[in-house]
């Protein structure tokens, strides 16, 4: 026996000298892992719906802008009745169509752009299939349309008003299309932003 020690605490070295940390008989506990592991780097799973969503709102929040432009010219035809517009009307909408059709060549062209962008992604969510089915083919109706018809039949008319080539009669029909065209697809394009927002919340 060594000297200075008692015969107890020569039993509790010799019981401890035998034990290890995660033995719990020797320590009445649960086991302790002291086996340090370097911190997981978790990735933030990206939902490709989510993103699509994001995609979608962009690109109508894109051509609300324009259309709100076009419209802030549109609007001088209404009140003036079913006979040509005066000329200083059909000065002002000509010349701004004149310049955002041919003269701002290649920004012009960020508008076709971007109804392409969003109506591939449409078309990439509804092949795609997820539910609500309802929902991206609503979806895809009310982008697609107003992108149809401004493509075949806004964009031609304020081609045409820019050039200045027929007579006020005929200018003064144009101006009154295009605004009802575009007044058109701003209805739609409002309620397929809305009709996104709802998705998303959901």
């Amino acid at each position: 026996m060594p000297a200075g020690l008692s015969f107890f605490q020569i039993r509790v070295r010799a019981r401890y000298s035998f034990c290890s940390l995660d033995d719990s008989r020797c320590f009445g506990a649960e086991p302790l892992d002291v086996r340090l592991t370097p911190p997981r780097i978790q990735r933030r799973d990206r939902n490709p719906a989510s993103m699509a969503s994001f995609i979608l709102l962009l690109c109508a929040g894109f051509l609300l802008g324009v259309l709100w432009m076009d419209l802030m010219f549109d609007v001088q035809v209404v009140g003036q009745g079913n006979e040509a517009l005066p000329d200083q009307v059909l000065d002002s909408i000509a010349a701004y169509y004149r310049r955002v059709t041919t003269r701002a060549r290649p920004m012009g062209h960020a508008v076709g752009g971007t109804m392409l962008l969003g109506i591939l992604t449409l078309l990439f969510q509804t092949i795609r299939g997820a539910p609500p089915r309802w929902l991206d083919l609503v979806s895809l109706v009310l982008f697609g349309a107003p992108a149809a018809l401004a493509f075949l039949q806004v964009y031609p008319n304020a081609v045409r008003l820019g050039s200045r080539v027929d007579p006020a009669l005929e200018q003064s029909r144009l101006a009154r299309a295009i605004l009802r065209g575009h007044l058109f697809c701003l209805g739609a394009m409002l309620a397929f932003v809305l009709l996104q927002l709802f998705a998303a919340s959901g």
